[in-house]
């Protein structure tokens, strides 16, 4: 079945077997749907991945690093300051990908029809926050994040799409949008207006440097 502008339910793990060198995506070819085989506008075969010939020439020379990892971690000087949930992660159970001193908690969770969870209450725990945390939903479009360090200091960059989560923990970071997109903000409250953040210049586009995923997956259950 043909659906324009699909994401097929296992596109990263498809996509997470090519070798590095073919990992490689056009947006602009995102429009041609997904058929068996193919996603987003290409061919995925065991040694490549090309464009299908029914498919528009993209109009631009953006070529993006296709996630190599379904859970990617941004880790500077020993600390992490983003962490990427792919929209293709699928685990049963629950599953979180932050340490207990997270001010804001990321995870997922995968249960079966009829699994029950018992109605609860939060109890008041005196809590402190120092940094605000941010958690972003990507509902559509496709979205560049930039992070710096504290020091704001570009470090490199992921593009997130429909259906990925991101947990900017730390550091500094901006926001590109590579298509008319809509996102969803969770972070922490009282909120207290622009005393909240420090603007600083971003990245100039020829120096963008795209994340590689070093380590494997990291999670607790």
């Amino acid at each position: 079945m043909e659906r324009a502008g699909c994401i097929e339910p296992d596109y990263w793990e498809k996509i997470a077997t090519l070798p590095a060198s073919c990992a490689r995506l056009k947006p602009e070819a995102w429009q041609c749907g997904c058929q068996e085989g193919k996603v987003m506008g290409y061919d995925i075969a065991a040694t490549n991945i090309h464009q299908i010939e029914d498919c528009p020439s993209p109009a631009s020379a953006w070529s993006y690093p296709t996630p190599r990892s379904l859970i990617e971690h941004v880790i500077h000087e020993g600390q992490s300051l983003v962490i990427v949930l792919r929209t293709g992660f699928a685990a049963q159970g629950i599953h979180f990908f932050t340490p207990n001193s997270f001010s804001q908690q990321l995870g997922y969770m995968q249960r079966d029809a009829g699994y029950s969870i018992a109605p609860h209450t939060h109890n008041p725990i005196p809590r402190t926050v120092t940094w605000t945390q941010e958690t972003l939903f990507i509902k559509s479009g496709m979205v560049r994040l930039d992070v710096y360090s504290h020091e704001r200091c570009y470090l490199e960059s992921l593009v997130l799409m429909p259906g990925d989560v991101v947990l900017m923990a730390a550091g500094g970071h901006g926001l590109v949008m590579l298509e008319p997109s809509e996102i969803i903000e969770v972070k922490q409250g009282p909120y207290v207006g622009e005393a909240d953040k420090s603007h600083f210049e971003r990245v100039l586009d020829d120096a963008v440097v795209y994340h590689v995923e070093e380590s494997d997956d990291r999670n607790r259950t």
